[in-house]
């Protein structure tokens, strides 16, 4: 199930403000695999960079988030659990059983729902889990980590922390959260690819790990902007999306994010705030982002593969903001949206790597004319494309 479509003309905003940010994206050597732009429920603006296409599923990193507030909102919703409830009262017949009660101190049976929604645990170290292959009791690892702070005091971003609220669902649910979100989420608004990485203990991964396509992004877009309804149904209820989208605490901690730019402005559950005031948006490594713009009935929705997510934004903000006039939206009707293709430069790796650590695969008919692709292993085990 798509969007609608319409056209820029239609939603009132200007081409050559979304030309003069695609140009100065380009200029900067900033990678975007997919864009789209929306207004209210309409998308005016599809972009593709080959050989990325829109209905391809795309690692999201820790845009993955957003999905894991939500997931906790359903649950606060159904009475599952409230946001002020302990992270140790739901494992501590667990963390009895397995020995590990005695090394928790009392700051860290302290960590509610809220904390770890919120990233104010206390804590400021976080556990390796992005390798995927962290061995041993995630749950118990978490917790034995001493606050330096007193939890609901300090921010500190951890994707373990977002780990933690998908094993707190699985735990009451006895679902995982992507199996959790399916019935209440994913297939009402008919997002029906994905794919969502596990821990060895079989829980969602929560802070990293969902594989969406674009499309799915705008979606999830759409759906904050409408405060957690879809096709005039509340889904989900506006205080916890309001909530969720809110600048609750101050972002400014840590030794990461304390530069004042785009992570300084601010966090609610799992979203960060923006520099142009009222503006939130998801963010996950690399640039894969979904930004809200409320007062500007806009969404952004982007894909990515670049280490400037920052410069990406503030592109943004000079130039699509401003290329956007005021417009009722009830006026809007569905038309051909604008759809621009390029095609991203091949990088070009190594060629000096011994034969016997090739492997090569021709490549049938496709679009951009490539015949053969060739992989080389190099002694550090790196693979690069030749």
């Amino acid at each position: 199930m798509e969007l609608k479509r319409t056209s820029l003309e239609m939603e009132k905003i200007d081409k050559s403000g979304i030309v003069s940010f695609l140009k100065e994206i380009e200029t900067a050597g900033i990678e975007i695999h997919d864009l789209m732009i929306l207004r209210g429920l309409y998308v005016c603006c599809e972009v593709e960079w080959r050989p990325y296409k829109k209905e391809y599923l795309h690692m999201l990193y820790s845009l993955s988030k957003e999905f894991t507030a939500l997931g906790t909102g359903f649950a606060v919703q159904e009475g599952l659990f409230n946001t002020e409830d302990t992270v140790y009262s739901f494992f501590e017949d667990e963390m009895k059983k397995e020995g590990f009660a005695d090394s928790i101190c009392e700051k860290s049976r302290k960590i509610t729902i809220e904390h770890l929604l919120t990233m104010n645990t206390g804590q400021e170290e976080e556990l390796p889990i992005l390798n995927y292959e962290f061995e041993g009791n995630w749950i118990a690892k978490f917790l034995q980590i001493d606050p330096v702070h007193e939890p609901g005091t300090n921010f500190f971003y951890d994707t373990t922390a977002t780990y933690v609220l998908s094993a707190i669902i699985t735990k009451v649910t006895g679902e995982t959260l992507e199996d959790y979100l399916k019935p209440r989420l994913f297939n009402p608004l008919g997002i029906d690819a994905f794919a969502w990485d596990k821990s060895p203990e079989g829980c969602s991964l929560g802070g990293i790990g969902l594989n969406l396509s674009i499309e799915s992004i705008a979606k999830l877009g759409v759906f904050l902007l409408q405060e957690g309804k879809w096709e005039g149904k509340q889904l989900l209820n506006t205080s916890w999306i309001k909530r969720m989208t809110s600048n609750l605490v101050s972002s400014i901690g840590g030794e990461i994010y304390d530069n004042g730019d785009n992570w300084g402005c601010g966090y609610g559950y799992q979203i960060w705030q923006c520099i142009p005031d009222g503006i939130y948006r998801g963010d996950g490594a690399y640039g894969q982002l979904a930004i809200v713009a409320p007062k500007e009935n806009l969404i952004i929705a982007v894909l990515a593969g670049t280490e400037d997510t920052g410069t990406l934004m503030n592109s943004m903000w000079r130039n699509i903001l401003p290329a956007c006039e005021t417009v009722n939206l009830e006026d809007i009707k569905e038309a051909e949206s604008e759809k621009m293709i390029f095609i991203l430069p091949c990088v070009k790796g190594n060629r000096n790597f011994p034969e016997e650590f090739q492997v090569s695969y021709n490549i049938n008919d496709n679009e951009e004319g490539i015949e053969k692709i060739t992989f080389g292993i190099s002694d550090e085990n790196i693979l690069s494309v030749i």
